[in-house]
């Protein structure tokens, strides 16, 4: 991917993040609070008006979407409670049409399974920005916090990054890798790729983009821990799970090496606690196989499925 289509892909004026501030070297994390508020009753006016900025999102766009208490799409980036340094990387650009549907699903922690037959860009824009706003509302990461055999004693205190990306193969990790490391000048987040050996993990990279197999084999040789990881992103799940060792090691990641304490309930009537931090999925597949209809009735917690390009056809009751 040139680094033409990376800029163009974030920002209608790239030369924005060439502009150094001195006190962006450091950025400050906000409250988890103050930046994920979580999905409360909304009135009769407001899923109205939500379900009138969806159709228009679909006529417009052809981005459409299934799902219980779907937040309203954005215009705007300013319209948002963002942390003010991603605000200044996203300066002077208008949220693509993705970014209205997905920057709204990220503030209320919901689950994704996106479908859609797009190019890298368009399918990685579905989770980047998200995962940009779940880091920076956490501390920020030292080389003490990210080592990978941090005694286990307290809540996401045992180490280890937090967010994983998991890829079917090495060449769309690097292209994920190109797409993240953009924003690196202004927010200062590192990217960590593990996908041919079992390395001990770099220090203070709070995201890890890697193959189910060399994850897992990481995880079981110790070399790697996800006890603080939060956020989730399963790129191309249905060519992970076209082999049966991607199947296979995605199932083990998920169930042995994954996290339980930031699972969030699974039913949005169940009652959330403001400022809490819960684990968030994120699976984009160009098709909804039944194999990867299977893994997310299974792992995603009430998610909205989203559809770039293509009508929403699966059997499902979200």
């Amino acid at each position: 991917m040139s680094t033409e289509t990376t800029i163009s892909m974030f920002c209608n004026s790239p030369t924005s993040l060439n502009r150094r501030d001195p006190c962006l070297e450091e950025p400050a994390t906000s409250s988890p609070s103050s930046l994920i508020p979580l999905f409360h009753n909304i009135s009769i006016d407001d899923q109205r008006n939500t379900i009138t900025e969806w159709r228009i999102l679909n006529q417009q766009y052809d981005v459409s979407y299934k799902g219980l208490k779907v937040p309203t799409p954005i215009k705007t980036f300013s319209e948002c409670n963002l942390n003010p340094h991603l605000l200044t990387a996203l300066a002077n650009t208008t949220p693509s049409p993705i970014d209205m549907a997905t920057v709204p699903l990220a503030l209320h922690q919901r689950d994704v399974l996106c479908s859609g037959v797009t190019d890298v860009a368009p399918k990685a824009r579905v989770f980047i920005l998200p995962l940009l706003m779940r880091i920076l509302t956490l501390p920020r990461m030292s080389p003490m916090m990210s080592r990978s055999r941090r005694p286990r004693n307290t809540k996401g205190g045992g180490g280890g990054p937090y967010a994983v990306i998991l890829v079917p193969d090495r060449d769309l990790g690097e292209a994920l890798h190109s797409l993240i490391i953009w924003f690196y000048p202004i927010l200062r987040i590192s990217v960590f790729e593990l996908y041919a050996a079992a390395v001990d993990m770099i220090e203070g990279a709070p995201v890890v983009i890697a193959t189910p197999f060399r994850l897992y084999d990481s995880f079981v040789r110790r070399l790697v821990t996800l006890d603080q990881c939060s956020f989730v992103a399963l790129y191309q799940v249905d060519q992970i799970l076209d082999s049966a060792s991607g199947s296979y090691y995605l199932d083990h990641i998920i169930k042995k090496a994954m996290p339980t304490h930031y699972l969030k309930p699974e039913t949005l009537g169940e009652e959330f606690v403001d400022g809490e931090v819960y684990q968030t999925t994120y699976m984009i597949c160009s098709t909804i196989t039944p194999l990867v209809q299977r893994l997310a009735d299974e792992f995603l917690r009430s998610p909205v499925l989203m559809n770039l390009g293509q009508p929403l056809c699966p059997k499902t009751d979200y």
